[in-house]
């Protein structure tokens, strides 16, 4: 932990595979024991899932897991079978809030999704009001 003796305001996250309890083994993705020992700040598990019920059981399962450590979930658009696909998108970002994550993370940010989803949801969802 020198990063936080060196910059004592920094937050130290991860991206982690989502299903801890295989993960943890299977690719030596300890999230919730470094959770538990304050490790991470935030972590985000990569919930890379077509299917929102799947992508819910899984939000539900790594809130558990995290225990008081913020939890944002990574929402897969870039691996859907249509990556354009806003209604997904607002549909996964829902079951976010309403199980209060805090927030959540968007794969991947590159030019069409700058370009053709992102800014849709700046018209609507995610707009700040001034």
């Amino acid at each position: 932990m020198q990063a936080r003796q060196i910059r004592p305001q920094i937050k130290i996250s991860a991206a982690v595979f989502g299903n801890w309890s295989v993960d943890r083994d299977g690719v030596g993705q300890d999230w919730k024991l470094w959770c538990e020992k304050g490790y991470l700040d935030f972590v985000c598990p990569m919930d890379y899932f077509s299917s929102s019920a799947t992508f819910e059981r899984a939000v539900v399962n790594q809130l558990e897991w995290a225990g008081t450590v913020p939890c944002y979930p990574g929402i897969g658009l870039s691996v859907w079978k249509d990556p354009a696909d806003i209604a997904k998108l607002i549909e996964q970002i829902d079951i976010t809030r309403r199980l209060k994550t805090g927030g959540f993370t968007v794969f991947n940010y590159g030019p069409r999704e700058a370009r053709e989803v992102l800014p849709l949801l700046g018209r609507g969802l995610t707009r700040v009001e001034r």
